[in-house]
């Protein structure tokens, strides 16, 4: 059985031989499970024999561990210690940890922060109105001299304009100080005629220390080499000249009642009284949710993985029938998929709509489907339907999760631009790809030999692969960044980890090619993203590093589409690809993989780029390349399956 189940699995992962079972795919999966899982009686009459099914593996597996040598506090000790699951335990227990002070200090930084500000403008009001002195200039730069010595213009703005930024709160008067030092060195180190951002920052560094003709003089510097920005910048002196008005002898009044009132409400400031409470009751909602995910965790950190026996003979049988049953355990739960996605009546309606419906549909016209002219149902795929907006048909793998939010009629649920309704549940989402090739890029940089591949029909992700959809198939789970969000992509897996869950899938779903990857990115475009060749055409598409500023990961299927249906191919994380780094194989008929077959020493390929990326890293054509045993947060999975007979 141990054989015929690794032969079984094979076939799985490849579509060579499909043609030659006699059957449907589907069909012939199902029949092959059925023979593993249950066995078959013996019938003389026609000449049947006997063949052991997973209740016959129990069955001898329970008998020999009747035989086996008592099971002592130390090995029950020892198991649940070394058990698997505790890795993800201290993972959870440490995230639960850090949520638990987040909460308490989220909680808190509103009445803090307000009693910050009032501090803030308390220190700040007695300066300018002489009840304290201002820091001497010579101590302060004495105390940051290194500091000082910067010479990078922007490096020195950047940290005098977060202390005098006139919409957050102030520094403190030191740093007041060192702000229009750094920020006078910058205008020193500036051009003539430039540095207009520095001369701004300068300005507004004087204004906080009331030199109020010092300050109008530098914004007026600054309008003086603006360009462009001088709207901006002539903007700004308004606000310096309103700020400089507080300020006028003849509002001194005004500001001596407003720093009494200050004062008052520090006296009587004290955290809410209820905050403890809302801090308990938060708290308590936090460990509630961890603990639904601790609790079966360790329950099985609990399973007993220890069995010694007097016979060595019969050791090595029960680690035989052990491995035996949890394959069969696996097996028997990616049926209950299979049979979901083409044995129910419900299923069955879904797919002869689908085949009909692609048969008929001018976006698959011409296409050659490796049963002849029509689709045949696929193992443990469902059909949603076609995308309205791009007209090509959508299906969910039930192995990895369940079907989209569905409507009153039994539909799934979209919105104007076809986007699905997801929840952590779902399962991936595979669009149907008609065959073709990937359109000539306007640009350079285009591998040469990706045009040129004839690929067939094949179904690619709708969405990268989410932490969730891994987790439920992977037996390396919960070591995803993801920032506390939920339905973002599956990082922190390297290529080797995810070759390795491959045989835990129901079958035929991969990797994707270069070929077939850029094909999906592109649906249809030849330009730099599939947005466009303007950058900011990409905003709102592609989770990538704008202005120098990062959004972090996202939860999938958030940002705009392609013209295929397909979401996040620019940005989010990096997806890796099935092919070899500098391959010299010729691309693959079908699918276009390159792949030279050696081991884990050569790089393998990544496409798309993530979300610290910036949009020139992260084209249609841009391609990486890292050791297949990397493991990064920047980098997950974007799944490919092929068509089978």
């Amino acid at each position: 059985m141990i054989q015929e189940l690794a032969r079984f699995r094979a076939q799985c992962r490849t579509l060579e031989g499909l043609d030659r079972l006699g059957k449907p795919a589907y069909r012939w999966w199902l029949d092959e499970a059925a023979k593993l899982l249950d066995g078959q009686a013996e019938d003389l009459a026609t000449g049947v024999e006997w063949r052991s099914g997973w209740k016959d593996v129990q069955a001898r597996l329970a008998e020999l561990r009747g035989a086996a040598l008592d099971y002592t506090e130390a090995d029950r000790a020892r198991d649940e210690s070394t058990h698997p699951v505790q890795a993800r335990i201290r993972e959870l227990e440490f995230s639960r940890d850090e949520e638990l002070d987040a909460v308490k200090a989220g909680l808190e930084f509103a009445p803090l922060e307000a009693k910050a500000l009032l501090e803030s403008r308390i220190a700040y009001s007695e300066l300018r109105l002489g009840a304290k002195p201002w820091p001497s200039e010579a101590d302060v730069a004495k105390g940051n001299a290194e500091l000082l010595q910067v010479t990078d213009v922007s490096d020195l703005n950047r940290r005098a304009w977060d202390v005098v930024d006139p919409d957050a709160v102030l520094g403190t008067p030191e740093q007041l100080v060192l702000a229009m030092l750094l920020a006078k060195r910058g205008v020193e180190l500036s051009p003539s005629d430039g540095g207009y951002e520095v001369r701004d920052t300068y300005a507004w560094s004087l204004t906080w220390l009331g030199r109020g003709p010092e300050a109008l003089a530098a914004i007026d510097a600054a309008i003086a080499v603006a360009g462009d920005a001088r709207p901006l910048i002539e903007a700004s002196k308004a606000r310096i000249e309103q700020e400089l008005a507080r300020w006028a002898d003849s509002e001194r009044p005004a500001r001596e009642a407003e720093l009494a009132v200050w004062r008052k409400e520090l006296a009587a400031w004290a955290l809410p009284a209820d905050l403890e409470s809302r801090i308990a009751s938060e708290q308590a909602a936090v460990r509630a949710r961890y603990e639904s995910q601790l609790t079966p965790l360790r329950a099985e950190s609990k399973e007993r993985r220890t069995w010694r026996f007097e016979d060595s003979q019969q050791e090595w049988w029960h680690a035989q029938l052990a491995a035996l049953d949890g394959e069969l355990t696996w097996l028997s739960t990616m049926r209950e998929a299979a049979v979901a996605s083409t044995e129910t009546e419900h299923a069955k309606a879904r797919w002869s709509e689908a085949i009909e419906g692609i048969a008929r549909s001018p976006k698959y016209a011409g296409q050659k489907w490796p049963s002849g002219d029509r689709l045949t149902p696929q193992a443990g795929l469902l059909p949603l339907g076609a995308n309205p907006v791009t007209g090509l048909w959508e299906f969910v793998h039930l192995q990895t999760g369940v079907e989209p939010t569905l409507g009153a009629d039994g539909r799934v649920l979209r919105d104007a631009e076809g986007r699905l309704t997801l929840t952590p549940e779902t399962g991936m989402v595979l669009v149907l790809l008609p065959g073709g090739r990937v359109p000539v890029a306007d640009s350079q940089g285009q591998a040469h030999w990706i045009p040129r591949v004839a690929l067939s029909p094949f179904f690619l992700s709708k969405y990268e692969l989410t932490a969730e959809q891994w987790d439920r198939m992977s037996t390396r789970r919960g070591r995803h960044y993801t920032a506390g969000k939920a339905m973002t992509p599956a990082n922190n897996i390297s290529w080797d980890d995810i070759s390795a869950l491959w045989p835990r899938e129901l079958g035929w779903c991969g990797f994707p090619s270069e070929t077939q990857w850029e094909y999906g990115c592109r649906g249809g475009t030849t330009t730099t993203w599939w947005t466009g060749n303007d950058e900011d055409s990409l905003k709102g598409a592609g989770n990538v590093r704008f202005d120098d500023a990062s959004t972090g990961i996202v939860p999938v299927g958030k940002l705009r589409a392609n013209g295929f249906g397909l979401h996040d191919v620019h940005g989010n994380v990096v997806e890796w690809c099935g092919d070899t780094s500098d391959a010299t194989a010729d691309p693959r008929t079908g699918d276009g993989l390159r792949d030279d077959g050696v081991d884990s020493s050569v790089y393998r390929m990544l496409r798309g780029g993530d979300w610290d990326y910036s949009p020139g890293f992260a084209g249609s054509a841009d391609r990486g390349n890292r050791t297949p045993e990397l493991r990064s947060v920047f980098a997950g999975l974007r799944p490919s399956r092929g068509i089978t007979p």
